[in-house]
C-alpha cells in the first residue's frame, strides 16, 4: 500500500496551466503543498509523494527528448514564434489560435500539450478537450488523458462530466484505483471552492466502498475546505477498512489535535502504537506533542521507542538529547549527543549541547575541549565566551576574566555579549563597583542598550541603589515593552526592599501575564504574596516555581514561607538540599542567618 496521499508536481493531475518555453521563455513547475498538517494546505499529517503519470501540465523544457520532433516547415516556424511573442505581449488568444495550429497541423505531443496548458490557462474549455482528444489519438497515457478531460470540464462548470470521467477511470483501471482517487481529491482541492466538490469526491469514494484510498482522498479533500465533520467520518472509515494504516492514524491523531481534542488524541495514538509499534511517523508526532505540553518523560519514551526501530535517525536523537537535558539527564543526553555526532560529524551545535552537558557535570575541561573545537561563524565567538565560564569554575575568575579580555568582537552584538560576561564575573567577585564602572562605560559608548540598561539596573538593586534601579529598568520598559524580565525585576526589587507592595504586585503580574510559566516570575509572584501576607498564595506560587526549577533562591523563598506557616521540617529539609548543591547562594545564606537558622 503507498502511503499518503500522492499530490502530483503541477498538479496531479491538477492541469491548470504551467507556464512554458513557448510561452514564457523558462521552465517553471507548480509547488504542491506539504505535509504539516495545516488546514489550509495537505491533509493533517499526510506524506506527499511525486508521480507525473498524470501530469500534463509540467514544464516541457528540461531534456532534449521535451521538444517538439515536427520537421521545421516556414508555417510551422511562422506559427511557434507567433504563439511565443503574442504570450510575451499579453495576447492571449492569439498565442492559443497559434499553438492550436501546431497541434493540429503536426500531432506533435509537446505541442498538444503546450496548447492544452495555454487553453487552461486563458480559460478556453472547449480546446483544451480537443487537446485532450488529441493527444488520446497521439498515444497519451490514458489515466493522464481522462485526468485532462476531467479537468477541463471543471474549466467549463461541469462537474458533473468532470466525476463522470473519474468514475470511468476507476472503473476501468482497477489497479490504479488509489493514483485515481487521489488524483481526484488534488484536482478538485485546487478549483476555487473546493467544498463545492466534496459530494462529487464522496460519490467516489462510495463507488467502492471497501477501498479505504477513497476515504483516504475525501478526508483531504475535506481538510482542504476546512470540513471537520467529513474529514472525521471520511477518516474513521478509512482506518475501520484498514486499521493499520499508519499515515492515515496520524491524520486522525493530527485531526484530533486540530480541533481541540487533546487528550483523544493521545488516547488513540497510545492504542495505535500498541498495535503497531513500528509506527515511526505516529509515534514522532505523538512525542512532540507530548513534548509541547511539557511531558518531557512521555515525549521520551516515543522517541526511544523510535531510536529501537531507527537508532540513526538524527532528528530523533537531537530531540531526545534536548529532552534528557531538559530533564538534567546530563549523561544520557551525553550519549545520544555523541551518537548524532557521529552520524553528523560537521555539526557545531552538537558540540555545543555535548560542552553544556559536560559543563553541567561539572567536567570544565571537557566542556572547554568541546567549545573550542566549533568552527562554524555563527558559533565561534558564543562557544569562545561560554568557555570563560568554564574556566571561572575550574581556574577561577581572573583566568576567566583573562580569557574574555582576549577576545576580539566584531559587532556590537559581539561587543554587548562580551561586556555582559564580564560583568557577571566581576558580580561573581563581589565587586560589583567595578562591574557598575564597566557597564557605565558601555553605556556611554552604545546608549539605550536594553540589555545594558537591565544589567545596570539589577547592579544598583544589589547596591541597594533602588531609584536608579528604577531609572534603568523603567528605560528597559520604554524600549522593550514585552521585557517580562523588566517588569519582573523592578516588581521584585519593589517588594523585596521597599514597601510599595501593591505597586510590585502589579508590575510582577504583568511580567506573568507576558511569561506565565517562567520560575523566576512566579517565585517573584509568590514573594510579593508573602509581602502582602497572602501566605496560601505565596506557597501556591513559590512550590510551582520550584516544581519548574530547583534554584537555591527560589528553595529560599519557598523555605522562609514553610518556616513561617508552620511547616519547619520541610522547610529545613529543602534549605539543606539547597545548600548541597549551591552553599555560596548569598540568597539562601542571608534568609537562613535572618531566620537564625544553626
Amino acid at each position: 500500500m503507498m502511503i499518503g496521499v500522492t499530490l502530483l508536481i503541477g498538479g496531479c493531475a491538477s492541469l491548470e496551466p504551467t507556464t512554458s518555453a513557448v510561452e514564457s521563455g523558462g521552465s517553471s513547475h507548480t509547488a504542491t503543498p506539504d505535509d504539516t498538517g495545516d488546514s489550509s494546505s495537505a491533509l493533517p499529517g499526510s506524506s506527499t509523494t511525486t508521480d507525473d503519470a498524470a501530469d500534463l501540465t509540467a514544464s516541457e523544457t528540461d531534456g532534449a527528448g521535451d521538444r517538439p520532433v515536427t520537421a521545421l516547415q516556414p508555417d510551422i516556424i511562422f506559427n511557434y514564434l507567433l504563439a511565443d511573442i503574442a504570450n510575451r505581449r499579453g495576447d492571449t488568444t492569439t498565442s492559443l489560435d497559434a499553438l492550436e495550429r501546431l497541434a493540429t497541423s503536426t500531432d506533435d505531443p509537446v505541442l498538444i500539450r503546450r496548447a492544452y496548458r495555454s487553453a487552461m490557462r486563458v480559460g478556453n474549455a472547449a480546446i483544451a478537450l480537443r487537446m485532450a482528444d488529441k493527444l488520446e489519438a497521439a498515444g497519451e497515457e490514458a489515466v493522464r488523458v481522462g485526468f485532462a478531460r476531467a479537468q477541463a470540464h471543471l474549466l467549463a462548470n461541469d462537474a458533473d462530466l468532470a466525476k463522470e470521467v473519474i468514475l470511468e477511470l476507476l472503473r476501468q483501471y482497477p489497479d490504479e484505483r488509489e493514483r485515481i482517487f487521489n488524483n481526484a481529491a488534488e484536482v478538485f482541492s485546487r478549483q476555487p471552492v473546493s467544498a463545492d466538490y466534496l459530494d462529487a469526491m464522496q460519490t467516489l469514494a462510495d463507488a467502492y466502498p471497501e477501498d479505504p484510498h477513497g476515504f483516504y482522498a475525501l478526508a483531504y479533500l475535506a481538510n482542504r475546505s476546512s470540513d471537520s465533520v467529513v474529514l472525521d467520518q471520511a477518516i474513521n472509515r478509512t482506518l475501520e477498512l484498514d486499521p493499520d494504516w499508519e499515515q492515515a492514524a496520524v491524520v486522525k491523531f493530527v485531526h484530533l489535535l486540530q480541533i481541540g481534542q487533546g487528550e483523544d488524541a493521545g488516547m488513540f495514538a497510545g492504542t495505535f502504537l500498541t498495535a503497531n509499534p513500528d509506527a515511526v511517523q505516529l509515534a514522532e508526532r505523538y512525542g512532540r506533542t507530548l513534548a509541547a505540553s511539557g511531558d518531557f518523560e512521555g515525549a521520551y519514551r516515543q522517541f526511544r521507542n523510535i531510536l529501537r526501530v531507527d537508532p540513526d535517525n538524527s532528528d530523533i536523537l537531537i530531540a531526545s538529547a534536548l529532552i534528557q537535558m531538559q530533564l538534567e539527564h546530563w549523561s544520557d543526553a551525553r550519549k545520544l549527543l555523541l551518537r548524532h555526532l557521529d552520524l553528523n560529524p560537521d555539526n557545531d551545535e552538537t558540540r555545543m549541547l555535548l560542552a553544556r552537558a559536560a559543563y553541567n557535570r561539572k567536567r570544565y575541561d571537557e566542556a572547554i575541549k568541546w567549545y573550542a573545537g566549533v568552527r562554524d561563524e555563527s558559533l565561534v565567538f558564543d562557544a569562545q565566551v561560554r568557555i570563560a565560564d568554564a574556566l571561572e569554575e575550574s581556574e577561577g575568575p581572573e583566568r576567566a576574566l583573562e580569557h574574555l579580555t582576549s577576545l576580539v568582537p566584531i559587532s556590537k552584538d559581539e561587543e554587548v555579549r562580551l561586556l555582559l560576561a564580564q560583568e557577571q564575573i566581576l558580580r561573581s567577585m563581589g565587586r560589583l563597583q567595578d562591574a557598575l564602572a564597566l557597564i557605565d562605560g558601555a553605556i556611554r559608548e552604545i546608549p539605550d542598550d536594553s540589555d545594558l540598561l537591565y544589567s545596570r539596573g539589577l547592579l544598583y538593586a544589589e547596591l541597594d541603589q533602588i531609584e536608579q534601579h528604577e531609572t534603568d529598568i523603567r528605560r528597559v520598559i520604554e524600549l522593550d515593552p514585552d521585557n517580562a524580565h523588566a517588569y519582573n525585576a523592578l516588581g521584585y526589587t519593589l517588594a523585596d526592599q521597599t514597601d510599595r507592595y501593591d505597586e510590585a504586585y502589579e508590575l510582577i503580574a504583568h511580567a506573568l501575564e507576558l511569561a506565565p510559566q517562567d520560575p523566576f516570575i512566579l517565585d517573584s509572584m509568590g514573594w510579593v504574596q508573602y509581602r502582602l501576607g497572602d501566605l496560601v498564595k505565596a506557597e501556591d506560587y513559590l512550590r510551582r516555581a520550584f516544581t519548574i526549577r530547583s534554584d537555591a533562591e527560589i528553595a529560599a523563598h519557598l523555605g522562609e514561607v514553610l518556616w513561617i506557616t508552620g511547616s519547619r521540617d520541610e522547610a529545613r529539609s529543602l534549605w539543606q538540599e539547597a545548600l548541597k548543591a549551591h552553599p555560596d547562594n548569598v540568597i539562601l545564606l542571608d534568609t537562613l542567618k535572618r531566620l537564625e537558622m544553626p
